[in-house]
């Protein structure tokens, strides 16, 4: 594991906000507008962090994959992600439908 892997969380953009945007909506049901919008303000704070994929690679451990945000993605993202062949995995079109479904909720 390299010195970057290690220390990953100190570069995170996430690392002073708060934390609540990335579980917050784990207590309510994913249909309710609040716990979208904060799925989505999360989302866009991971989407511009320099060490995304890194924690995303945290997100996918078992202790972690069903909760939270992690490197972007919601945990059925990252289950359908862990099951996913190479040959899935560079076919974007599951995670558009995904995002694009949520977003079509929060609108």
């Amino acid at each position: 594991m390299s010195k970057e892997e290690k220390n990953w969380r100190n570069q995170a953009l996430c690392l002073h906000e708060n934390p609540e945007l990335w579980y917050q909506w784990e207590d309510y049901v994913w249909s309710t507008r609040e716990a979208l919008m904060s799925a989505v303000c999360a989302i866009k704070v991971c989407n511009q962090c320099p060490v995304k994929l890194l924690c995303l690679k945290e997100g996918l451990k078992d202790d972690n994959i069903n909760y939270g945000i992690w490197g972007g993605l919601m945990p059925v993202e990252r289950l359908r992600l862990k099951n996913m062949t190479v040959g899935q995995i560079h076919s974007p079109h599951l995670v558009r439908r995904v995002r694009k479904k949520l977003n079509d909720m929060v609108a």
